[in-house]
């Protein structure tokens, strides 16, 4: 093949993994914001202003993760085109786009067969839908792009040039130092790439038999950073998201058959996409769990054998096992994930870790095709698979309804999926629909607490009061720090005419939690009503001591200011919650803005 051929060959590769993810996940152009949307975008309240952005990188407690760079983008988006969805899913699709060729760049700097197979069953696989059709796992295609791009800078300092390899040029300092800032990037994404620096050092083993200490020493900086930032966020995990309590109280031998089990599910995904589930059947953790047993020993078996056997079969193979098991490390169930609630596997979970494997497949399947001497496009082949079920996938992400409807379908044991829909159900006043989704949670988790709660608000819309009361205490006997169900109560207390228990409900919702925004709200209000105002702008303030741009706060404060007499502070109030995306009503904005210059 000629030079110009060449080049043009790979043109059309190189474009195909930027536009092949619009065909397979294209539908999600339409789709709408999902679960956790809310809270990284349609209600989150960083989003809204400039001191909003300064929190997202200094408050680690500012978002549910503390993932500041995927939030910058949301707050970039947010400044550009508001709740535009499709705005959100078409940077996704880029992103995704820009991960499979800086994948195929990686693995070509490396001599690898298949580089560019790799890449595009990367670009197009229906696990992947996951990541790419939903809005708020933009922390993985951001962290994916700038590791492999953190990658790429390491290996060209380490003097890896496509199909022969040199030792590190006059310019390797300044290529490792660049890596290491675009890792720090990387990491303020998604802190899961900080199993990269261990990949990179896997990979000069692999390349270079004669492996020096000095030839690790520029990874050094990458590990301390990826280990601090690793840890702040297991930590973060467990007492800001809330993966702390009886669920997660697992003993080292149940994590381990949770791993075994686990560690396989993922490559076995990638073979065959199919079924596919937004939420996968939980199983049951236990030291007797043979299939968890079974899979660790098959682990240990496939690396013994794969090292065994590297001078016949290359290090390549074991080197790729590897990467794999240390990538997919964090979702083993070693640390505790918030998502284990309910289920110990996700398909975007595997989202970094399936390059590895992908690239394992794709390096055969080339080998394969060349001693059949075929060209390496009839892999292409694959696309015929893979489109369809990556479409398909995809259209799950239409809008929640269609969401929560095909996870129960596939997997009727999905209680979180009855919850969520039951709660759509009740948004459109499909009561006895909603009930059904609820009674389905409650026969698959007795007593469980949202459910009952769930099903108290049902009860309270139908106006029986009584059954809803029940179903309130029930909650709270369940879990004491359900804090919503001491709010409705309160509520319910209210219309019953007993304020002072009322009163007494809502202090005991924000002694659990002080950043429980409507409970102080209510509190304060009815605390105004009674002739309390000084005590209700102090139940107020108190509360923005700990969140200051909380909207529904400043936005209860703005009128309580202005009955107290103080006018500019009900202003600075009002602008407060008007830049954190409340709206005031029209008395009060006559009230406080009467003076205001017309345009």
């Amino acid at each position: 093949m000629s030079d110009a051929a060449s080049r043009g060959s790979e043109t059309v590769r190189a474009w195909l993994l930027w536009i092949l993810p619009w065909a397979a996940f294209g539908v999600a152009l339409g789709g709408d914001f999902l679960w956790d949307d809310d809270r990284n975008v349609t209600a989150n309240a960083t989003l809204r202003s400039l001191a909003g952005l300064i929190r997202i990188w200094t408050d680690p407690w500012a978002n549910q993760q503390y993932y500041p760079l995927t939030h910058t983008s949301f707050w970039l988006e947010y400044q550009l085109y508001g709740l535009w969805a499709a705005g959100y899913h078409a940077v996704n699709l880029v992103l995704q786009g820009a991960v499979a060729w800086q994948m195929w760049r990686v693995l070509r700097r490396l001599a690898l067969p298949g580089a560019w197979v790799a890449a595009l069953l990367f670009a197009v696989h229906p696990v992947h839908a996951e990541s790419v059709a939903w809005i708020t796992e933009r922390k993985n295609l951001l962290s994916a792009l700038l590791a492999l791009t953190a990658a790429d800078l390491f290996l060209r300092g380490c003097g890896f040039r496509d199909d022969k390899r040199t030792e590190p040029t006059a310019n390797a300092s300044r290529d490792w130092w660049l890596s290491l800032l675009v890792f720090v990037a990387a990491v303020f994404a998604k802190t899961v790439v900080c199993t990269l620096p261990v990949a990179l050092a896997i990979i000069l083993w692999w390349k270079r038999p004669q492996l020096k200490r000095a030839d690790l020493t520029p990874l050094l900086p990458h590990l301390a950073l990826g280990v601090g930032l690793g840890l702040m966020t297991a930590w973060l995990e467990r007492t800001s998201v809330g993966a702390q309590g009886e669920i997660w109280n697992l003993s080292w031998l149940e994590r381990i058959t949770i791993a075994g089990r686990a560690f396989w599910f993922y490559p076995l995904k990638l073979l065959v996409p199919y079924p596919l589930a937004f939420i996968y059947p939980r199983w049951t953790p236990g030291v007797h769990d043979w299939p968890g047993w079974c899979g660790v020993f098959a682990a240990c078996l496939c690396a013994t054998l794969l090292w065994y056997y590297r001078k016949k079969l290359g290090h390549g193979p074991i080197a790729a096992f590897a990467i794999y098991a240390v990538t997919i490390a964090p979702a083993l169930g070693f640390f505790d994930l918030y998502f284990f609630y309910y289920s110990f596997v996700q398909d975007h979970f595997q989202y970094h870790a399936s390059i590895a494997v992908l690239t394992l497949m794709a390096s055969g399947l080339v080998l394969v095709l060349r001693r059949l001497d075929r060209n390496d496009w009839y892999a292409a082949l694959l696309l015929l698979l893979m489109l369809p079920l990556a479409w398909r996938q995809s259209a799950q992400f239409k809008d929640a309804q269609t969401l929560w409807e095909e996870t129960l379908r596939r997997n009727p044991s999905a209680w979180m999926a009855n919850i969520n829909l039951g709660n759509i159900y009740l948004g459109q006043q499909r009561f006895a629909d909603a009930r059904k989704q609820f009674e389905s949670a409650l026969a698959e988790r007795p007593g469980y607490d949202e459910a009952l709660y769930n099903l108290g608000v049902v009860n309270s819309q139908q106006g029986d009061r009584i059954a809803a009361e029940k179903c309130y205490r029930d909650t709270i006997a369940s879990n004491p720090k359900f804090t919503k169900a001491y709010n409705n109560l309160a509520n319910l207390k209210l219309q019953q005419g007993a304020q002072e228990q009322a009163l007494d409900l809502w202090r005991e919702a924000l002694a659990i939690d002080p950043l429980y925004a409507l409970a102080r709200v209510n509190l304060a209000n009815n605390l105004a009503n009674s002739r309390q105002l000084p005590e209700a702008i102090e139940v107020i303030r108190a509360g923005l001591t700990l969140r200051p741009d909380e909207p529904r706060l400043n936005l209860a404060l703005a009128p309580f200011l202005l009955d107290a007499g103080d006018i500019e502070g009900a202003r600075r109030a009002a602008q407060q919650a008007i830049s954190g995306g409340a709206a005031l009503t029209e008395e009060l904005e006559r009230a406080l803005f009467a003076t205001r210059p017309t345009r």
